[in-house]
This record gives structure tokens, sequence and C-alpha cells, in this order.
């Protein structure tokens, strides 16, 4: 769960944020992937302009050609330097 409603001292519902919830959901669908096909690439966080997270960027494919290759497009895209 990302959030959870709990009460406070007054009995006032207060919605609150957990942490490391975008890391355990990484983890569940690369775990899901890879019961799916059995290459898949390490996740690369794509940032915006303004270095916020935006999405990960994963491949997963049959072909263990095709994970070296994507294995080295991804790692090429993290050495780009900032604008």
């Amino acid at each position: 769960m990302a959030y959870s409603l709990e009460k406070d001292l007054f009995g006032d519902e207060v919605l609150t944020k957990h942490g490391g919830v975008s890391e355990r959901l990484l983890d569940l669908y690369i775990g899901r992937l890879k019961k799916l096909f059995p290459h898949v690439a390490t996740p690369r966080l794509i940032r915006n302009t303004r270095n916020a997270p935006l999405y990960f960027l994963i491949w997963a494919g049959p072909n263990k050609l095709g994970l070296k290759g994507a294995d080295y497009i991804l790692s090429q895209g993290e050495k780009l330097p900032r604008r």
C-alpha cells in the first residue's frame, strides 16, 4: 500500500504516505517479468529536465543476445551529460 488512512489524536482521519513504495512496486514488477521472460534487463530510472523521477525503463525478452543489447543501450542513456 502506498497510502493509508489513520486516525490522529483527535479522531480525525489522516492520509499517510508510506516510504519506499516505488522500490517495492519495481521489485514486484521485475519479479513478475522474470516469471514470464528468461531475460530481464536492469531497470533504469528516467528523470525529467528538473531531475524529478518519471518512470523506470525496463526490457524483457526471450533472447540472451537481446538482453546484452538492451543492457548496453540502457547504460548509454545514463551516461548522457545533463543540459
